[in-house]
């Protein structure tokens, strides 16, 4: 719940004395100097004007000291109207001398033209469960793999390892017990990570058949997509499946938000004129 409320407001240093204060204290220093300057630089001027140096300093340095410590998260109305976008070079930081947040962009904007900002280096399930949207071609989009070496022991490795296979369901092993190869964060842009990639390729060395052409490089490729494609398939639904769904949502939510057509309201029946009271016939 408290990341949820996070990601509407805009992280600050907290500092303890205003910038005021702060400038003050800095006057200080030059203040002494004049002083000793004008009263001769020897005896007690010379040590007034260090006692009030001193302190400056170390009231300026503790406060940024407690500022890095303490942050802050502060709502600004007219910065969070910004849109998204991962690939966005715009700088988003507080000016603690004008106690302000400055949106600084790289490049001139022509009028008219939307400036985005980054919220973060998210997902599209981080930007879906605390924005409600998630962004087409997301460069920090990722896949996080629960058990990679289970993958690998069902594909090309363990089909070709045949007199290593303990060997190899040993190396994998130590790999899960050393957290590399769980929880593996596969990213659209640099794929698996660096050390994740040189372990399954040392794995490979140990499953390539010498003279067969097949390199460990070619084949620590082969068992990453079969691991890829065999984690894809064991999630339910495809992702055409998936957009198909959230556009049937997205019509049924249109058409919810739809005003309900109004019938017509029917004229009244007119009421039949009153009848005079029936006579009685003499007997």
């Amino acid at each position: 719940a408290m990341s949820l409320v996070r990601s509407r407001s805009f992280a600050s240093p907290t500092f303890i004395l205003p910038f005021s204060v702060k400038a003050a204290a800095a006057v200080a220093l030059p203040a002494a100097v004049l002083a000793s300057t004008a009263g001769g630089a020897d005896g007690p001027n010379a040590i007034l004007a260090a006692l009030a140096v001193l302190p400056s300093i170390g009231l300026v340095t503790w406060d940024l000291q407690q500022a890095e410590k303490n942050v802050c998260y502060a709502v600004a109305p007219f910065l969070d109207m910004a849109n998204h976008s991962g690939s966005s070079q715009i700088e988003v930081g507080y000016d603690w001398v004008r106690e302000c947040f400055n949106v600084v962009a790289p490049r001139p904007y022509s009028q008219g033209q939307e400036v985005v900002i980054s919220y973060g280096e998210l997902s599209n399930d981080a930007l879906l469960q605390q924005f409600g949207f998630a962004e087409p071609l997301n460069p920090h989009d990722r896949y996080v793999i629960d058990d990679l070496g289970s993958l690998l022991l069902a594909g090309p490795l363990g089909l070709r390892a045949e007199s290593n296979l303990p060997q190899l369901q040993a190396s994998v092993q130590q790999h899960r017990a050393s957290g590399l190869f769980t929880e593996v964060e596969v990213t659209a842009t640099k794929g698996l990570p660096t050390d994740v990639m040189q372990a399954i390729q040392a794995l490979a060395s140990l499953c390539a058949v010498p003279g067969s052409g097949v390199t460990s490089r070619a084949l620590a490729v082969a068992a990453v997509e079969a691991a890829l494609v065999a984690e894809a398939q064991a999630l339910g639904t495809s992702m055409a499946e998936d957009v198909a769904a959230l556009l049937t949502l997205q019509q049924a939510q249109q058409l919810a938000s739809q005003p309900a057509p109004t019938a017509p309201i029917a004229p009244s029946p007119a009421t039949p004129p009153p009848q005079p009271p029936p006579t009685s016939k003499p007997q």
